[in-house]
């Protein structure tokens, strides 16, 4: 899912793996995402620019996107972290 708030109200139901946020969100929409995305089981990665991240999920810009996908979402964390193989 993509944008501020389905990925909030995702994470509430528990339902994602990993949440994606552009490396240049705001303080402001960064602030709105740090109290859901401390939820046991959820990894918060910064990858990309809002841009970047829109296009990938064919968008124009997108500041957050929730993985549901337990396998997508490690393959993500992986690439952003360098470790992917």
């Amino acid at each position: 899912m993509v944008g501020t708030r389905a990925v909030r109200d995702a994470a509430r139901r528990s339902e994602l793996s990993v949440v994606v946020v552009a490396e240049d969100a705001t303080a402001n929409a960064r602030k709105r995402m740090h109290g859901l995305l401390v939820e046991p089981g959820i990894e918060v990665v910064a990858c990309g620019t809002r841009s970047e991240l829109g296009r990938s999920v064919g968008r124009h810009e997108a500041v957050v996107v929730g993985i549901r996908d337990r396998g997508i979402g490690l393959r993500i964390v992986g690439e952003a972290q360098g470790t992917a193989e």
